[in-house]
């Protein structure tokens, strides 16, 4: 008896550069987690509401909340929203760029909304994050550590 394989082919538009997955089939949920987490990291500097990725994945921002709600996976908007803070943190730490410069490199059309953001995730604004890490830099905290 055949099997059906998942598979998808990445697409990219040419005048906005979002990475697209056009899906086939899924057999379980982790093959559509893993797509969608994909999608993510392929747009999250882009690409900020779930509106988005399931647009490209297909479904409605509901449905792909309920199926990720339904396999106790996090949220889809906290997928975005947690590799954006993971991505700020990295940027705070490792470049000399001011939290201005990464708020619009991470897609923010306002320092001051990245800076709420920010403070909203983590308790701290961009200034006290990238502080405290330059205070210890024997101890600054290592990537996977930071999400």
């Amino acid at each position: 008896m055949a099997t059906s394989t998942p598979y998808a082919v990445q697409l990219v538009n040419q005048q906005t550069g979002d990475v697209a997955l056009h899906l086939s089939t899924f057999e379980q949920v982790g093959d559509f987690s893993s797509h969608y987490n994909f999608l993510v990291e392929q747009n999250f500097r882009r690409q900020h509401q779930v509106k988005f990725y399931a647009g490209q994945l297909n479904r409605s921002p509901k449905t792909l909340s309920n199926l990720f709600a339904l396999y106790n996976h996090k949220s889809p908007l906290m997928i975005i929203q947690e590799r954006i803070i993971q991505e700020a943190k990295r940027l705070l730490i490792y470049t000399d760029k001011t939290a201005k410069e990464i708020a619009y490199y991470l897609g923010f059309e306002d320092a001051g909304h990245f800076g709420k953001f920010f403070k909203k995730r983590t308790g701290q604004t961009p200034s006290e994050f990238k502080s405290i890490a330059s205070d210890t830099p024997a101890t600054a905290p290592a990537l996977s550590a930071i999400a």
